[in-house]
């Protein structure tokens, strides 16, 4: 994800964390996948990986939203990542895979078993 998408989300107060700001740019994804876990947050990426991984370890935690879409500006991002959390602001917190599209959503409850 760009890194002015995070700096967009801060300006609208969403908390957020780029891994290369943090100095996990070249962290594993499984790496990344246990700091968001044990900080409680959400993954925002285009990278499928992240799903294939959630569903391998069986668990619910950290929730990740993919990003599957034709433009990457962040003011778009942001606009279909804020009607995400609008819908599934509760998914969010109990563990899901949610796959943004520009035409919808497709969202995959927490452990895959």
């Amino acid at each position: 994800m760009p890194p002015t998408l995070g700096e967009t989300l801060k300006k609208r107060r969403h908390s957020c964390r780029h891994v290369g700001k943090i100095g996990m740019s070249r962290a594993t994804d499984m790496e990344i996948i246990q700091v968001a876990r044990q900080n409680n947050e959400i993954i925002l990426t285009n990278d499928l990986d992240y799903g294939r991984l959630m569903a391998f370890e069986k668990s619910n935690r950290p929730s990740v939203v993919i990003f599957r879409v034709s433009r990457h500006q962040p003011d778009y991002l942001l606009k279909l990542f804020e009607e995400v959390l609008k819908r599934e602001d509760e998914s969010l917190e109990q563990g899901v895979i949610i796959v943004v599209e520009d035409h919808g959503i497709r969202i995959r409850k927490l452990p895959i078993e």
